[in-house]
């Protein structure tokens, strides 16, 4: 019933919306047009001049409008996302499972070594900025199952070369997460079981060169 409620009037809101930029367009038309007709100077030029000061007068004012809204949706979306990247909850790195927490990834590591490991993450919000890299210790250890990206990069690395300043989630499970603004660093061996278990991954370096041993774990 209320879903009901909220979208007739979600309906109403967003044609009123549209009304009002008409209406006010209009107002604005018709308001230069008789200016332009009552001004001495332009007076003389006839209807047709009158006319294209008003309409020229109603483009510039919807185009107002647009900026005004689109600056309006950006305001908001960093107020949004600003708001979720600093309200973490408070957590215990000890526990082996979190369930629907907001988590910074920095209050999960340890400060002896940067590695989180066995820990298992459900319908999580899982916030960066961070460099991450997976690990497992047993096919059938960790793994990603129905997780959301945004703002989300993938890196990939030479096999064989040595990588510092990120954080090692080994045999970490990751179910119906939320993961905001890390970096994903993966070896060039990984890059097809890569794409498989996160599909749409935005990647900051080219794809393995051809010949170059891809495998899926």
């Amino acid at each position: 019933m209320w879903k009901k409620i909220n979208a007739i009037l979600e309906s109403i809101s967003s044609h009123w919306s549209l009304i009002a930029l008409i209406g006010s367009t209009g107002f604005v038309t018709i308001l230069t047009s008789w200016a332009a007709a009552v001004t001495k100077w332009l007076a003389p030029c006839g209807v047709i001049t009158w006319i294209a000061c008003g309409l020229a007068a109603g483009g510039l004012f919807v185009l107002l409008w647009l900026a005004a809204a689109i600056a309006r949706e950006r305001i908001i979306k960093a107020s949004i996302e600003n708001h979720f990247c600093h309200r973490q909850d408070s957590i215990n790195p000890l526990q082996d499972e979190f369930k629907k927490r907001r988590i910074d990834v920095s209050n999960l590591v340890s400060p002896i070594e940067p590695i989180v490991r066995k820990k298992r993450f459900i319908e999580c919000d899982i916030v960066g900025p961070y460099n991450i890299a997976l690990s497992a210790t047993r096919p059938s250890e960790g793994g990603m199952k129905d997780c959301r990206m945004t703002s989300v990069c993938a890196v990939m690395v030479a096999d064989n070369v040595p990588i510092y300043n990120f954080v090692l989630f080994e045999d970490c499970t990751f179910e119906r997460c939320r993961i905001h603004k890390v970096t994903f660093l993966f070896l060039e061996s990984d890059y097809v079981w890569a794409n498989q278990v996160l599909p749409g991954l935005h990647w900051l370096t080219p794809p393995p060169a051809v010949g170059k041993k891809a495998t899926q774990r």
